[in-house]
């Protein structure tokens, strides 16, 4: 009968195994004797009738303690986006203030197709794939906090095109929001500064008004 042996290191100082390979492949030619091995002793040893033997037990006790043998259950992918491509395609025009115009344009297709995808429909794998990258994008664009981006994302840039242009291209964002988030601040400014103006002038108003009251006339 054939005898397969394995140098254990179960405590510190103990001898390591004799072959030269990683710890990754020492694991994996464990599990693999594992996996062909342990079934044959499941139900004991040769002539026992399928009776567990104390020393078969113990040899088996000894196999599964052994540090070179890890065995784990497949974990679900972390990665794995489980949102619909309805849900992608909403949560990008959110982001960024689109119709579906806009969003046909980005995915090179037609409107139809939009609202095929909107109501359920599942598109073609490379164009899922497409869309994802759409939405992680947006979602950049969204992180920046711009106010009215639906108008924003329109704007000519002097660093060339539009926001949208971009998006559609696949060009770098990182100048274009630079860019916009300048200008966002100094169109608020000056809305601020108008209302301002606006609220100096209407209260001058309502003072001259006030005067021009005849004083019988006046509550």
């Amino acid at each position: 009968m054939a005898t397969v042996s394995f140098e254990h290191s179960g405590s510190s100082g103990a001898p390591q195994p004799p072959w030269g390979w990683s710890a990754g492949a020492r694991q994996t030619v464990a599990v693999a004797a594992t996996c062909f091995l342990v079934p044959f002793t499941l139900g004991g040893e040769l002539g026992s009738g399928g009776a567990m033997t104390p020393e078969a037990a113990l040899s088996r006790h000894q196999w599964l303690q052994d540090e070179f043998i890890e065995i784990a259950g497949s974990a679900p992918d972390r990665n794995t986006d489980l949102r619909s491509p309805a849900e992608l395609l909403e949560q990008v025009r959110q982001a960024l203030g689109l119709t579906v115009t806009d969003l046909s344009r980005l995915l090179d297709t037609s409107r139809p197709t939009v609202y095929a995808w909107l109501n359920g429909q599942e598109p073609r794998p490379e164009v899922h794939e497409r869309l994802l990258r759409l939405e992680q994008r947006a979602a950049v664009v969204a992180a920046c906090e711009l106010p009215r981006i639906s108008k924003l994302i329109r704007r000519p840039l002097r660093c060339g095109g539009t926001l949208l242009e971009r998006l559609q291209s696949g060009a770098p964002l990182e100048q274009a929001l630079d860019e916009l988030k300048t200008l966002a601040q100094r169109e608020q400014a000056g809305r601020q500064r108008h209302k301002g103006l606006t609220e100096a002038a209407r209260g001058s108003r309502e003072a001259l008004d006030d005067v021009a009251v005849p004083l019988d006339r006046r509550g």
